[in-house]
């Protein structure tokens, strides 16, 4: 018998299914209110300890920052590109850098595709001690 369009067979494959998608749902639903009641049994009840809870760190926190590098002055200040676009190539490209220009703010460069030469790009050079005009 057909209804709805489809055959007895076809709607209890349906059904089936759709009974699947519900148990699917169902555990995972299950699974999720574990979770959170799992976190919730790892969180220390910090209430009623007289902690200021804004600025408590805890002790695993700070052997963590000890054992990170710490910045230093003039760190990461300048970059050398070693692979860029090239819009000729259609792709990331080993560079050349040639000087282009010496200017009062620093040595001007130029990166050349390594495979058509063409301009990718440039970069200023800032000096540390820039030198004045010589006469």
């Amino acid at each position: 018998m057909i209804r709805n369009g489809l055959t007895k067979c076809q709607m209890e494959n349906k059904i089936d299914s759709l009974n699947q998608e519900h148990e699917k749902h169902e555990k995972h639903e299950k699974h999720e209110k574990h979770e959170k009641h799992e976190k919730q049994k790892l969180k220390p009840d910090l209430r009623g300890i007289g902690m200021d809870l804004k600025n408590f760190k805890a002790p695993i926190d700070a052997q963590i920052d000890s054992l990170r590098p710490q910045a230093r002055p003039g760190m990461f200040k300048e970059f050398n590109a070693i692979e860029l676009y090239c819009p000729k190539c259609q792709q990331a490209v080993p560079v050349r850098k040639r000087l282009l220009l010496v200017i009062p703010e620093g040595d001007k460069y130029e990166y050349l595709c390594g495979n058509c030469s063409t301009s990718v790009g440039t970069k200023i050079d800032k000096q540390e001690n820039p030198t004045g005009i010589i006469r």
